[in-house]
């Protein structure tokens, strides 16, 4: 597995994560505390680190986990690997974006 393949992985992991999450809060359970903080792991893997996280890059990893819920669960998350791949390239295309502008 290389490098963009691990981040693609680690993100759809974090998106099957938050279908649990979601069907959780449904039946009436907070599993909010049980956060996995994979955003941290992936911006550090594409080369950010905490302070130079942006909020439009946040903003875009987390747009994703919302859209989550939306996708069939299946046990090894396939649903999901599409919806990974878009928000790695949304993700690079943010961090190229704000390294050109700085």
């Amino acid at each position: 597995m290389n490098h963009k393949e691990l981040i693609i992985h680690l993100i759809q992991q974090d998106l099957k994560h938050s279908q649990l999450v979601e069907g959780l809060w449904k039946v009436g359970l907070d599993a909010n505390i049980h956060a996995l903080d994979i955003i941290g792991v992936v911006a550090s893997l594409m080369g950010k680190e905490e302070p130079d996280i942006s909020d439009q890059w946040t903003e875009i990893y987390f747009s994703f986990l919302a859209r989550a819920h939306y996708y069939k669960i299946t046990p090894r998350a396939e649903e999901l690997k599409p919806l990974a791949e878009d928000c790695y390239n949304l993700l690079l295309a943010c961090n190229n974006i704000e390294e050109r502008t700085k």
